[in-house]
């Protein structure tokens, strides 16, 4: 978790993941299924 922190920056990074803590400090999320674009929005 700390080497994506360092990672981010102000870059834009794609985290694949199954846990949702992973995906904790993210911006935006966005949920696929069948391999397209089912939801898109920020983290809350």
């Amino acid at each position: 978790m700390e080497a994506l922190r360092a990672l981010v920056g102000v870059r834009a990074v794609l985290v694949i993941a199954h846990r949702l803590e992973t995906i904790a400090c993210a911006d935006q999320l966005c949920l696929l299924e069948d391999g397209r674009l089912a939801e898109r929005g920020p983290a809350r």
